[in-house]
């Protein structure tokens, strides 16, 4: 017995015998309050981006194998709404000044973000509801020679959907909006 109503239609999913790599390779953050009215649209089963719609987009650089986002699925009992819970968690190895300041901004504010992942695609995550920063440890300079330096930040975002796939077309506007 159906819970909801929904637009979503089921389909069968062709085998996918391409290689599937885990990890993110690039990371770009804005302020979600930048964000105007109808910066994504839904259409049915499509959700667009109108990056015309957002503010200053900053590139936020990381290292390989040391970024990831997971998203879990929640029900919402009370109002039978899905609940879309992403977090990216991620690292900046050596810690300085410059860094301990990024990292200060990120805690600080409410932001929307687009990552890449090592396949090639880009994620939008945060358009509907702010990403903020999460309890966990943040800075750690490590007890030996071998041990990391670095400043670890976890932000999450509750969608009601999960992060949005876009278009190289989508992706390649957003980050047109990149300031140094």
């Amino acid at each position: 017995m159906s819970k909801c109503t929904t637009t979503y239609t089921l389909t069968t999913v062709a085998e996918d015998c391409l290689l599937s790599k885990g990890g993110i390779t690039e990371l770009y953050v804005t302020k979600f309050n930048e964000l105007t009215d109808g910066f994504y649209t839904v259409d049915g089963e499509d959700i667009t981006i109108d990056a015309e719609k957002m503010g200053t987009v900053y590139q936020i650089f990381v290292r390989p194998n040391q970024t990831q986002y997971t998203t879990d699925y929640q029900s919402e009992t009370a109002n039978g709404l899905p609940v879309y819970s992403t977090t990216l968690s991620f690292n900046m190895m050596r810690m300085n000044k410059e860094k301990r300041i990024e990292v200060m901004a990120l805690l600080s504010n409410e932001i929307a973000m687009m990552v890449k992942d090592k396949n090639g695609e880009y994620h939008f995550i945060g358009a509907s509801a702010s990403c903020e920063a999460v309890d966990g440890t943040v800075a750690t300079t490590g007890l030996s020679k071998a041990d990391i330096n670095q400043y670890s930040v976890n932000l999450k975002c509750d969608e009601a959907f999960l992060p949005i796939i876009l278009t190289d077309t989508e992706a390649e506007a957003i980050k047109s909006k990149i300031t140094a």
